[in-house]
């Protein structure tokens, strides 16, 4: 370092040696009513001074260096020749700027006031500054010069820092006193050390009723061991969160929240720990409600005998009771890790998708029979009825699903409703349902373009003498053996009814003319020449057939009819032949008496 404007002799060797120390130097010569200040380029540097020069001392006493009471009374003592401080050694924190760091002693305050007022009108920033000084000469000495040799070093930084630290800890001894909830500082035994004032709003203590205690003193017994284990975690270096019962002044125990973590030395030796703890007595109060409401809410699902599950609005099983678990056949576990479409039959889907839709759109209660399968690939039917929750609407919504097995009750309607459309000796409609399906074919705009519907007469001939030679049983035989026979001849999209006692209907669906019909009924008749066995007897059968085509703004009746006169044409011709309606049909006469001789 280079020193600027110094002195010659004694004077300028302090200074060069002054210039080989580690930290920003700087010397003074102090003559007869002046100083002359000599300092390092990096304490100019860290003063913002490009050089300082020479200055009258009794009336400027350096400011722009120092504002130090201390250093500015070592100056002065030493130029009228204090002999008590010229070898004055002193450690003190000073500034180059506007205010004082620390709060200077009694006896420095003037000096300091009168210092920081004087550097006030600067722009200069705040420099700290610690020094050391010595005292050099005397001025009875000879040369009149005496010499203040010092050493600086900047400190701004850790001044800063501690100022802002102090800061810090201010505001969150605020914070702390302030809160809702207190704090508390322990040692690794538990010990309380601190705690904030703020104990007092939440428990009713003083924070001196605490101190010095240890916590479990004011643990609920039950809850000593889990408060053990968490502090054994705490001292161990771990964070900790937990819920402990804690006595309040009034003699009760308040449910309180802790958030606790460890005070580790750089070392990683743990302190002792610190802690927020808050009062939720009324959220636990709450919760055993709400625990208390769910165990309730579970007792009456596990009760209920038709299956009932939570879903959410991804359609996976939130919840669900044990009479489900049996209806689908797979365990709560497996249910709680899957959605409804799991065990929806895939052709079903979009039913179940549809009665959520409508739920949601109507506000009420939706219900649909769909299949389910269960894990063995069974099938079952089941009536799902799906509602949303009050004030379920909007957001997660969770939908209440229940699931009855309606298999059984299915097939049962299954079979009446096969029943009132089937006649029960062979299985082929009923007249009624036949005019229905007729109904509609000839309703269907296509039905007569550029195929058209045909209706084809069968009547078993001489089924009375069979009746009457062999009995009803043969008869019956005969009658379920020619409606069997039909049935495995004509295409899967034909209709077969038992219209009479011995008299059936085939209505034919996209048949192109007569030729067509003339077809089927060749294909019957020969269906029909082997003989029926019944009761030991060989039965031989023949057939009468009548057809006739739909026309336009034909209706079943008329089909029919037409139908009818062609069949009376073919028992006119002697049976056991088909004929189809023409014009020249007039009325279907009466029914000719029948040959009472059985068929051979």
């Amino acid at each position: 370092m280079s020193m600027t404007g110094a002195g010659s002799g004694t004077p300028a060797m302090l200074v060069e040696l002054a210039a080989s120390f580690a930290d920003l130097q700087y010397a003074v010569q102090i003559l007869p009513q002046q100083s002359v200040i000599q300092v390092s380029g990096d304490l100019a540097l860290v003063l913002g001074q490009q050089a300082l020069g020479t200055t009258e001392f009794v009336d400027a006493h350096l400011p722009l260096l120092l504002v130090d009471p201390l250093l500015d009374a070592a100056l002065a003592a030493a130029a009228v020749g204090d002999t008590d401080r010229h070898a004055l050694t002193a450690a003190h924190g000073g500034r180059a700027a506007e205010t004082p760091a620390a709060e200077p002693a009694a006896d420095e305050a003037p000096a300091a006031e009168a210092a920081a007022d004087e550097a006030a009108g600067t722009d200069a920033p705040v420099v700290w500054l610690q020094h050391r000084w010595r005292v050099h000469g005397h001025p009875d000495e000879g040369t009149g010069t005496v010499v203040l040799l010092g050493a600086a070093r900047d400190v701004t930084a850790d001044v800063r820092a501690h100022d802002v630290l102090l800061a810090s800890e201010q505001l969150y001894r605020q914070m702390a006193e302030n809160s809702a909830d207190f704090s508390m500082r322990t040692s690794p035994k538990r010990i309380i050390e601190y705690v904030s004032e703020s104990v007092t709003e939440v428990l009713g203590w003083q924070p001196s009723d605490l101190i010095g205690h240890q916590t479990r003193e004011f643990i609920h017994p039950d809850d000593l061991r889990h408060a053990k284990e968490h502090s054994d975690r705490v001292n161990a270096g771990e964070a900790v969160y937990l819920r402990t019962r804690f006595l309040a002044a009034d003699g009760n125990f308040r449910w309180m929240a802790q958030h606790v973590r460890p005070l580790k030395q750089r070392s990683g030796e743990v302190t002792g720990r610190t802690g927020v703890w808050r009062d939720i007595s009324g959220e636990m109060a709450a919760l055993a409600a709400l625990e208390a409401s769910e165990e309730t809410f579970r007792t009456a699902m596990d009760s209920a005998p038709s299956g009932i599950a939570l879903l959410n609005d991804r359609r996976r099983f939130i919840a669900v009771n044990s009479a489900l678990c049996d209806i689908l056949r797979r365990d709560r576990d497996w249910l709680l890790q899957h959605g409804v479409e799991d065990v929806i039959h895939p052709d079903d889907d979009a039913a179940e998708l549809e009665l959520r839709a409508r739920a949601d759109r109507d506000g009420r209660t939706a219900s649909t029979e769909l299949r389910c399968v269960h894990a063995d690939g069974s099938v079952i039917w089941v009536q799902e009825a799906i509602g949303i929750p009050q004030g379920q609407q909007h957001g997660e919504v969770a939908y209440v699903a229940h699931f009855v097995d309606i298999t059984d009750e299915r097939a049962a309607r299954e079979r009446l409703h096969f029943l009132a459309q089937h006649d029960d000796l062979t299985g082929a409609l009923r007249p009624g349902a036949i005019l229905a399906h007729l109904s509609s074919l000839l309703a269907q705009p296509a039905a007569l373009s550029p195929a058209t519907v045909a209706a084809l007469y069968v009547d078993v001939d001489y089924l009375k003498v069979i009746n009457d030679t062999y009995g009803h049983g043969v008869g019956d035989d005969v009658i379920r053996t020619v409606a069997h026979r039909i049935a495995d001849t004509v295409r899967g999209s034909d209709l077969l009814a038992r219209i009479g006692g011995d008299e059936f209907v085939v209505v034919l669906p996209q048949v192109r003319g007569a030729a067509d019909v003339v077809l089927v009924g060749e294909k019957i008749r020969d269906a029909c020449r082997e003989p029926v066995l019944s009761d030991g007897h060989r039965i031989a059968i023949t057939l009468s057939m009548g057809g006739a085509l739909a026309e336009p703004d034909d209706d079943p009746e008329a089909l029919l009819q037409r139908a009818d006169r062609a069949l009376y044409r073919s028992k006119r011709a002697g049976r056991n032949c088909l004929h189809m309606y023409d014009s020249s049909l007039g009325p279907a006469p009466d029914p000719e008496p029948r040959d009472p001789t059985p068929a051979p």
